[in-house]
C-alpha cells in the first residue's frame, strides 16, 4: 500500500513539472507615459508643477524630469502665470501667487508635440481649529520607538452646507510621515460631521518634536484619485484583495498623475 502510494505522489510531481511553462517577460509593453504632478493652493508663494515621465520594467531609483517642456496657467478670469523651469523637471510659477477659492484654474502642457490640460476648481473647507497633544498609554508601555508615545488631538469645524473631501498630511520635524509612502489620509465631510474634536492623529511623537498638520481641500474627482492611489498602494494581491485598478486623473491628452488644486491651512505645535 506505502508502494502505491509513493508511486501516486511521484507521478503527480512528474505531471506538475511535465506542465511547467517558461512565460518570458516582455519589458517594453508598458508604453512610457508623461507623469504629470501638478498642486496650485491659496497661499502666496511661486506655485508648482511636475513633469516626468513613468520608468520603463529594469528602471530603478528616480525618474528623471522632463525639462524643456512650455507650462501654464491661466484662471477663469483669464489670468496667465506662466511658469519656468527651476531644476528638471520642477517648474515653478515665475512670480508668487495665490489661488482664490471658487476660481477655476487651468494647466497647459506642451512638450515634443505634445499637449496636456487639465482644469480643477478650487474647493471650499474647514478649518483647523487647535492641535492639542497627550500621551497614549499603551504606546507609552510598549513604545515601536524609544520616547514616541505622544498623540497629537486635532479639532476642527467643518462647513457642511457644501460637499468637501480632504487631503491631510502629518509632519515630525520636518518630514511627512506616511509610513514609507504606503498610506494617503483623505476622508469627506460626511465621516466627520459638522464637528472634529480630540482625533488623535497617525503619527507618534516624542518630547521636543515639532508636529505639523497640513489640511487640502479636494475636489470629487481628487478624492477619487487618492482613494484610488491608496487603495493600490496597499493591495497585496491576496485572494481577499480587489483588483488592481488604474488611478483615475484629471489630465488630458494621455499622461497620468493630477493638477491638484487646493485651499490650504496648517497647524504647528510642539510636543511639551
Amino acid at each position: 500500500m506505502k508502494n502505491q502510494s509513493l508511486l501516486y505522489i511521484c507521478c503527480l510531481v512528474f505531471l506538475n513539472l511535465a506542465c511547467e511553462k517558461t512565460i518570458p517577460l516582455d519589458p517594453g509593453q508598458t508604453p512610457e507615459l508623461y507623469v504629470i504632478e501638478g498642486l496650485i493652493t491659496n497661499e502666496t508663494t511661486r506655485q508648482q508643477i511636475k513633469v516626468s515621465k513613468s520608468q520603463g520594467f529594469n528602471d530603478v531609483g528616480v525618474s528623471a524630469g522632463v525639462s524643456g517642456a512650455q507650462v501654464v496657467v491661466t484662471d477663469d478670469q483669464g489670468l496667465i502665470m506662466d511658469f519656468t523651469e527651476a531644476q528638471p523637471g520642477i517648474y515653478k510659477s515665475k512670480t508668487a501667487f495665490a489661488g482664490e477659492i471658487g476660481r477655476t484654474y487651468t494647466l497647459t502642457i506642451e512638450h515634443n508635440d505634445q499637449l496636456f490640460t487639465a482644469s480643477e476648481m478650487m474647493n471650499t473647507m474647514g478649518t483647523i481649529d487647535t492641535l492639542l497633544t497627550q500621551i497614549d498609554p499603551e504606546e507609552q508601555a510598549d513604545p515601536e520607538e524609544d520616547g514616541r508615545f505622544y498623540d497629537i488631538l486635532v479639532f476642527m469645524k467643518e462647513p457642511q452646507e457644501t460637499e468637501n473631501f480632504y487631503l491631510v498630511k502629518f509632519f515630525r520635524n520636518g518630514q511627512v510621515e506616511n509610513f514609507d509612502g504606503e498610506d494617503v489620509y483623505v476622508f469627506d465631510d460626511v465621516a466627520i460631521g459638522e464637528d472634529l474634536s480630540a482625533l488623535p492623529g497617525p503619527v507618534y511623537y516624542a518630547e521636543g518634536d515639532v508636529a505639523r498638520m497640513e489640511l487640502y481641500s479636494l475636489s470629487r474627482k481628487a478624492f477619487r484619485f487618492y482613494s484610488d492611489l491608496n487603495a493600490n498602494i496597499n493591495n497585496d494581491g491576496g485572494m481577499f484583495s480587489s483588483q488592481p485598478a488604474n488611478v483615475s486623473t484629471n489630465m488630458e491628452g494621455g499622461a497620468i498623475g493630477y493638477f491638484q488644486v487646493s485651499a490650504f491651512d496648517e497647524k504647528e505645535v510642539t510636543i511639551k
